[in-house]
């Protein structure tokens, strides 16, 4: 019951959401919502990452299944390498 802090990860620089997989049920066990996300292009840049981690959050936050559940004041993005260089 109640809300939860939510997490968007992106995978690093050529890599795909499938190699960061693993970071959502790890995460989500310690009481998060976490949402993995593939990028446009496995090559994308940070500023069109920082982009599509906050489109990604938007979702949660508005749109999504659990949007009631997600507690918006506690919200993260991380990522892998490049991944987090958004």
């Amino acid at each position: 019951d109640g809300t939860f802090g939510a997490v968007v990860i992106s995978p690093g620089f050529t890599a795909y959401q499938s190699s960061i997989a693993w970071l959502g049920p790890r995460l989500a066990s310690q009481g998060f919502v976490v949402f993995t996300i593939d990028t446009n292009t496995t090559v994308d840049q940070p500023a069109s990452r920082g982009d599509q981690l906050l489109a990604a959050l938007d979702y949660l936050t508005q749109s999504s299944s659990v949007r009631s559940r997600v507690d918006a004041s506690r919200l993260g993005v991380m990522g892998h390498s490049m991944g987090g260089g958004g």
